[in-house]
């Protein structure tokens, strides 16, 4: 055991708690049985696949109950779906991805051959780097077109909506609350 002892010899004296109890703050785990992992993973994907076919999240928890050997609850299935989804959601972002960053390196290695001749002047290497850099764009999206938003406030776009007359009676509302208060009439007054 380390830990600070006393130099009178006692050997409980002066001992560090975490001597005798190495708790780190954590919970205890439960050590998984042995393939608990891979069933959880089986049951996961088999989940999303009866989701997919439209089945219910009860539905689905009563067939892998009946065919597995734990029952399994309709709210367990909807996390274990929702899991699902999320992975392979990040699975296919990660891909798309690495195909994004490998595509990229092909256009600058294509590039960086032609970068001598573009340099040079010669109209055939110029010609072909606007290419490369054309598809770089579409690659990358800034080829989409941009969507400007209106900027003018809802109130503005609803008021458009408006007759004629009733802008006529809201611009009369609109001069009767601006007047100062001791202007208004008592028998205007609201109150």
């Amino acid at each position: 055991m380390g830990g600070r002892q006393k130099e009178n010899g006692s050997k409980l004296e002066g001992l560090i708690l975490s001597d005798l109890w190495p708790y780190d703050g954590r919970m205890p785990r439960h050590t998984a049985q042995p393939g608990a992992k891979e069933r959880t993973a089986a049951r996961r994907l088999k989940a999303l696949e009866l989701r997919k076919m439209g089945m219910s999240y009860r539905a689905i928890a009563d067939r892998l109950s009946i065919n597995g050997e734990t029952p399994v609850s309709f709210v367990q299935i909807f996390k274990d779906v929702r899991r699902a989804n999320r992975e392979t959601l990040l699975a296919s972002k990660q891909t798309c991805d690495e195909l994004v960053a490998l595509e990229r390196a092909r256009l600058d290695m294509a590039r960086l051959s032609i970068a001598a001749d573009v340099a040079k002047g010669k109209l055939g290497a110029i010609d072909r780097w606007l290419k490369i850099s054309e598809r770089e764009s579409k690659l990358m999206g800034l080829d989409k077109p941009f969507k400007f938003e209106d900027a003018t406030p809802p109130t503005t776009r609803r008021l458009r909506n408006l007759t004629v007359a009733e802008l006529q009676l809201f611009e009369a509302l609109l001069q009767k609350v601006e007047q100062p208060l001791f202007e208004i009439e008592e028998e205007e007054m609201p109150f």
